[in-house]
Order: structure tokens, then C-alpha cells, then sequence
């Protein structure tokens, strides 16, 4: 059975890729039901972190933390919400969702939200967009 992650980290092209980072590829979710919803994914296909060397879990820690850095950075949300759970697709990724007190649903768990999700699908115009806001950050952060 193929992987979808791994099918996507193989394109060297993808209209929502953020990021090329050594371990991980970091893309703008589909949806953007919580604003500045991000996916970081690990290039091997790993089904738990623990299969990293403990060299190799540091750089990719390292690596969601810069993205988160910059989520906060790009959105200035109130708080948040990093999940990595792989259930559905066992290959390492970590969701990355912005929250905010604004929200109807901000003291529950986004996923309690996850049949709402296509209701806020984006373009790939709408996710340049919001990937050239995301870059503009990058650009002027401390580059990883």
C-alpha cells in the first residue's frame, strides 16, 4: 500500500509547500478552518519519532519549533495546538494549528471541529497567497 505522505514529500513541486527543511517538508493545510493551519512532515517514512536517532529527533524538534515560531509570528494567535498522531496515515507529521480566543470553539480540541474542516477548503490561489504571507516571515526571521 503506498503513503500518501511519502507520495507527497517526493514531489519537488507542490502548490502548498511552505518549506524544504532537512528533515521535514513543511506545507499550508487544505483547509483553513483554524487560520495559519500548517502540516510539518518528516521526509523518511517513520511511523513514530522514536525511530529517529536521538541526533535526528533534536533536528526535527528543532525544525517544528522554527515553524511554529513562525506560525506565531505570521498570525499573533492567542495560543497553540501541536498534534502528531498518525492513526490514519502512519508516517510522522505534526499538525500545527493557530488558535484564538475569537473562536466559538477555542477551549475545545480542534479535532472535536473536524467535520467543519471542508467547509473552509482553500484554492491553490488562496494558499499562494497565504504562503507568500507566511514566507514574507520567514524572510525576516532568523533563517533555519
Amino acid at each position: 500500500m503506498s503513503c500518501p505522505l511519502c507520495e507527497k514529500v517526493e514531489k519537488t513541486q507542490h502548490p502548498y509547500l511552505i518549506k524544504e527543511l532537512v528533515h521535514s517538508k513543511w506545507y499550508l493545510g487544505d483547509h483553513q478552518y483554524f487560520p495559519g493551519y500548517t502540516v510539518l512532515v518528516s521526509k523518511s517514512h517513520i511511523k513514530e519519532m522514536s525511530e529517529l536517532s536521538q541526533k535526528e529527533r533534536g533536528e526535527f524538534f528543532e525544525e517544528l519549533m522554527w515553524a511554529q515560531d513562525i506560525i506565531e509570528k505570521t498570525f499573533k494567535p492567542d495560543k497553540m495546538n501541536l498534534s502528531s498522531l498518525g492513526n490514519v496515515v502512519p508516517h510522522v507529521h505534526w499538525h500545527l494549528f493557530a488558535r484564538f480566543k475569537s473562536e466559538d470553539c477555542f477551549s475545545y480540541p480542534v479535532w472535536r471541529q473536524m467535520d467543519k474542516f471542508a467547509e473552509k477548503k482553500i484554492s491553490n490561489e488562496e494558499a499562494s497567497s497565504i504562503i507568500q504571507k507566511i514566507q514574507r516571515v520567514i524572510t525576516s526571521s532568523k533563517a533555519f
